[in-house]
């Protein structure tokens, strides 16, 4: 795991697609890269690439209503109650095959237009917000706005994924950081080493 650091109010997990990426705990703290940690130099310029993913229960649960009241299947009626309530595991156990019915509805909701993003306190991550990359220096070497958002499903909720690639990053870059948007949202960073290892491709989870 390549060194990373994080500051900020929210909370920010962050999950590679193929390599282990850096994770953020609750306190806001960033693990310690191992001292050993090898990392290389690129050799021709390079893209990162990969999503911006925010979650939120509260946004999550319209989400659901507004799916379930757009649909016309009968078939999930007992879902308005759990959709009323905040404990949705402790519901789902008491309805008759709820989970399955519940997975179908988070399928229903999945693929609409998030571009606008969640507002209240995820409101500085929407389409075409900045993302910002730096070297090991700290110096800025490239950036990519967000791309348009989809609800997508994550970890049995819904979230809004927003893709990114940034412009070409230019040789001899040995640690890469990717600054989310917001001035609190904090960084992660990562090896190079790491990045080809995951094709230079990473998903980023803000949220809980």
């Amino acid at each position: 795991m390549g060194p990373q650091r994080t500051a900020g109010l929210s909370r920010i997990l962050v999950l590679a697609l193929v390599v282990v990426g850096a994770s953020f705990s609750a306190c806001g703290e960033a693990e310690e890269a191992p001292s050993g940690t090898a990392s290389v130099a690129t050799s021709e310029p390079a893209r990162l690439s990969g999503s911006v993913t925010v979650i939120d229960a509260d946004w999550a649960r319209g989400q659901l209503r507004d799916a379930f009241l757009s649909s016309a299947d009968t078939d999930m009626n007992p879902l308005a109650a759990l959709l009323r309530i905040e404990n949705l595991e402790e519901t789902r156990a008491r309805v008759p095959d709820a989970q399955r019915r519940y997975e179908e509805l988070l399928e229903l909701a999945a693929g609409a237009d998030c571009s606008d993003g969640l507002g209240g306190g995820y409101s500085d991550i929407s389409s075409d917000s900045q993302l910002q990359i730096r070297d090991e220096r700290g110096t800025l070497i490239a950036t990519s706005n967000l791309g348009a958002g989809e609800v997508t499903v994550l970890n049995d909720t819904l979230g809004c994924s927003f893709s990114f690639i940034t412009s070409d990053f230019p040789e001899e870059v040995e640690f890469v950081e990717v600054a989310l948007p917001g001035e609190q949202r904090g960084s992660v960073v990562y090896s190079v080493t790491e990045l080809d290892g995951a094709d230079w491709e990473v998903a980023l989870v803000v949220g809980d």
